[in-house]
């Protein structure tokens, strides 16, 4: 049975065995707190453009996995296409959600690091442990890497369960708010890290949306001079509270003749496209320095064609980003410490119940609205 179907009196499987077992061994029993206790709500996506509120099973977690309970998690773009397109990882009926803040409700296994209670958030990614980027220790390259949230339940519900090595503590008074936005800044700052920013570059950020925010900050926060480029003037209002030194709209100036008034001729150092438009991922070569990097971090589906006379010419490096392996703690001093903007990243909150609502406002606020999240208190 998957998570996401509701619950039925024919249903019976390997939970209802667990469940059976812990609450039989006590000496006495009510089976309408056995059913209540195998129950949650969640917001599940039941077909493109559709979400209801159910009672689904609560995951149970094994040895080395926690069960999580949600207080707060934000809605990704990824969610958004989910909703509107469906998901490649993941068939209806579904449960999305993967940017979430929570506390430790339960333990698979006794642990030294974990405990009931714990204030924490979490890498999405579940490594397979096996392969050999598993087995060298980068596990951000696991060839077999499932999502929380992706292929696997996620947490716009109530409870969602993680591995431990995936947790990370956040601090006592750090509020769930706060800690929900860090999984986007991992993002973020891993993208910044395979770039290799130094500081002094001329950094080209292509696109001003929820991801490429949290990049503008990172850039800033590394010592760059940062370059922002979308063609909407709202993107643009919005970005600039993180703090870039260039806004250009590309509807109403002349990109390349921009980039190298600001660069004297020599183009940007590191460019970091994160719209997934295959034809802004394809002009960014005409703006980048010689010896520069070129990351791609939004999503592309298509392919994508380059002058390889100029990448070798000028030596310029292609790099991919994806997901956040290894940026958790860094990411949570900086916002737990007030940098990064975190403060002007949510601009606004729905309860769970209103789920469908608060996807349709992001999507139709696209732009002008910041990072919306899911209330689960």
């Amino acid at each position: 049975m998957s998570l996401g179907q509701p619950i039925t009196n024919k249903m019976i499987d390997f939970s209802f065995l667990v469940y059976y077992i812990k609450f039989t061994c006590s000496a006495t029993v009510d089976y309408s707190d056995v059913m209540l206790d195998m129950l949650m709500n969640a917001a599940v996506s039941t077909a493109i453009g559709r979400i209801e509120i159910q009672q689904v099973e609560k995951p149970v977690p094994f040895s080395g996995e926690a069960l999580i309970k949600v207080h707060y998690c934000g809605i990704c773009g990824s969610d958004l296409a989910g909703f509107q397109y469906g998901d490649p990882y993941a068939a209806f009926p579904h449960v999305f959600g993967h940017e979430a803040s929570g506390e430790i409700a339960e333990l698979g296994s006794p642990s030294d690091q974990l405990k009931a209670g714990d204030r924490v958030v979490y890498d999405i990614s579940r490594a397979c442990g096996e392969c050999r980027a598993c087995k060298e220790g980068r596990t951000g390259h696991c060839s077999n890497f499932r999502l929380i949230g992706g292929h696997l339940p996620g947490a716009f519900a109530q409870y969602v369960k993680v591995p431990y090595r995936n947790i990370y503590k956040l601090p006592d008074d750090m509020p769930y708010e706060l800690g929900a936005i860090c999984e986007p800044y991992t993002v973020a700052s891993r993208a910044c890290m395979r770039a290799e920013i130094k500081k002094g570059d001329n950094i080209l950020i292509l696109g001003a949306g929820s991801i490429a925010l949290c990049v503008i900050a990172l850039a800033k926060e590394l010592g760059g001079n940062v370059f922002v480029a979308t063609r909407k003037d709202s993107r643009l209002e919005r970005a600039k509270m993180f703090g870039p030194d260039i806004l250009i709209n590309t509807e109403k100036e002349d990109m390349f003749k921009r980039i190298m008034q600001l660069t004297d001729g020599e183009g940007c150092n590191v460019i970091i496209d994160a719209t997934g438009v295959k034809s802004v991922i394809e002009d960014a070569e005409r703006y980048i320095s010689p010896g520069g990097h070129l990351v791609i971090l939004g999503t592309c589906t298509e392919h994508v064609s380059f002058n390889a006379f100029n990448i070798l010419l000028k030596e310029i490096k292609i790099i991919g980003s994806k997901h956040s392996s290894g940026q958790y703690p860094a990411i949570i001093d900086a916002l737990y410490r007030g940098k990064l903007h975190g403060d002007k990243y949510v601009t606004d909150v729905f309860p769970y119940e209103r789920a469908q609502e608060a996807v349709e406002y992001a999507i139709a606020n696209a732009g002008v609205c910041g990072k919306v999240l899911l209330r689960f208190e």
